[in-house]
């Protein structure tokens, strides 16, 4: 319970002047989204997709509208293909995709935001809380990948990727100027971030009989992630010992050395 709102359109119970254990919490987040996708096919042997994607969501600064990410990927069943006459590959596919996605904001990053200021008299009033970021949009990622899948010796399966992926205007936390009256820290869109790596998964059909069957797998993978750029800063402190810095792994743990004592 409470009484007293400091202001108009503040109506939670936890903004209330007089309170009396307040634990209302309202969260509104919309998103609307609409997507189309094509696929076209050749002989069973070449394919091709096409797709978009249209997002807008109320935790956009007021000054972005809506963002689109567009997808297009191939594939060649090449082993189809007349001319092929190479006796241990029993099958080959070749495929390549690229892609974006996003990652929307926190459901109220972008806002300015108050909050109330509960005085001795049983009065109230507000203070400022987030400056907010009216320009602020979500993170965009753009990858490609590149990869085949094999069949050799009717026995042994190969499926291999190679993926690239850049994320662009990472949204990262920035101390707000004292001049501008609002505490705290303030949601920019200055990050940049790349990850590469492989992919490797192999099945061997190691023994094959009508009442026994042993199947061996098994599967590789590397990433390398780096913080490319923030903006003004060097790094970025994620608490404790970790921190995102320019030209090293996302998270990286740093500490001092003692060169001498």
């Amino acid at each position: 319970g409470g009484t007293i709102f400091p202001a108009p359109g503040v109506e939670t119970v936890s903004a209330t002047a007089i309170k009396l254990d307040p634990t209302q919490t309202v969260l509104v987040n919309t998103t609307l989204g609409v997507y189309g996708q094509q696929q076209f096919g050749w002989n069973d042997r070449l394919f091709l997709t096409g797709a978009l994607r249209i997002d807008n969501n109320s935790a956009f600064g007021e000054d972005f509208d809506f963002v689109v990410y567009p997808k297009v990927s191939a594939s060649w069943v090449v082993s189809e293909e007349p001319f092929w006459n190479v006796g241990f590959v029993d099958a080959l596919k070749l495929r390549a995709a690229y892609g974006q996605s996003g990652q929307q904001p926190d459901a109220f990053a972008a806002l300015r935001t108050l909050t109330s200021a509960p005085r001795g008299n049983g009065t109230s009033g507000v203070t400022p809380q987030s400056f907010g970021n009216p320009d602020l949009k979500p993170e965009r990622g753009t990858e490609i990948e590149l990869g085949f899948e094999t069949a050799l010796f009717n026995r042994l399966s190969l499926d291999f990727t190679y993926f690239n992926k850049r994320t662009k205007d990472a949204i990262i936390e920035r101390e707000t100027a004292p001049s501008g009256g609002f505490p705290g820290n303030q949601f920019m869109n200055v990050g940049e971030i790349s990850n590469r790596g492989v992919e490797l998964a192999a099945v061997l059909q190691a023994l094959t009989r009508d009442n026994l069957a042993i199947e061996i797998g098994g599967n590789i993978a590397t990433n390398d992630d780096k913080v490319e750029d923030l903006g003004e800063l060097p790094f970025l402190a994620d608490g404790g010992l970790q921190r995102h810095a320019v030209g090293y792994p996302i998270g990286g743990f740093w500490a001092r050395r003692v060169v001498s004592a």
